[in-house]
């Protein structure tokens, strides 16, 4: 079949301008996505920190903190374990990270104070806390807000509890038990799974619970 002049056989076929422009649009919709999922923001981070870029490191970890739930809520344990954990490593060698770190924990704290009641939060602080090796101040914090209002207090109870056993806070801690037994028996939990693979479970456990004096 011969062509015409000025007749296009094929009018749904591209040319290659458009192809490439096509292949630019893909490329960019590809990056932006990139730049969105808090996996990639993380590897990132990671990425920066292991050639030494350290503020670009800084960026990401901050921005996974402020918006990995937003698009994947099960990145809720990675959050507040791996990725503050490292943050805090960061911190090590760059000190302005540890700063922005206890600037965000301090933040909340305050919120927390003055009497905002989200349980989000308190985990954010008590994780953060944990990170630092300063669980102290969640018992801190757990008892400024027990004495402003124990019907919040209440609701951070369970996350509270375990700088409570850590600071030996025995008291208290059985003022927000109703049936002692059975919240005894929810925290043991992980060790008595833990047990089956090892010989006893955790010794600080242990000398915890024949301190407490709840009466069981």
């Amino acid at each position: 079949m011969l062509r015409q002049p000025g007749r296009v056989l094929f009018p749904n076929c591209r040319t290659r301008p458009q192809i490439r422009e096509s292949r630019r649009l893909r490329s960019e919709i590809i990056r932006s996505v990139s730049e969105t999922d808090p996996k990639e923001i993380l590897r990132e981070a990671r990425r920066f920190v292991k050639s030494q870029q350290y503020a670009a490191a800084l960026e990401k970890y901050v921005w996974f903190h402020d918006h990995a739930l937003e698009s994947n809520r099960a990145l809720a344990g990675v959050r507040l374990s791996y990725a503050i954990l490292e943050w805090v490593d960061l911190g090590d060698v760059y000190p302005a990270a540890r700063k922005a770190l206890e600037s965000v924990r301090d933040a909340k704290s305050e919120l927390l104070i003055q009497g905002t009641c989200d349980v989000g939060l308190f985990h954010d602080v008590a994780s953060i806390n944990r990170a630092f090796g300063q669980i102290d101040r969640t018992s801190d914090l757990f008892k400024t807000i027990a004495d402003a209002d124990r019907s919040v207090a209440e609701k951070f109870f369970r996350i509270a509890l375990e700088s409570l056993v850590d600071t030996k806070e025995f008291s208290l801690a059985r003022s927000f038990m109703p049936d002692p037994q059975k919240q005894i028996e929810q925290f043991a939990m992980p060790f008595k799974f833990g047990r089956q693979s090892t010989p006893s479970v955790s010794s600080e456990f242990q000398e915890a619970q024949e301190g407490w004096p709840f009466g069981i």
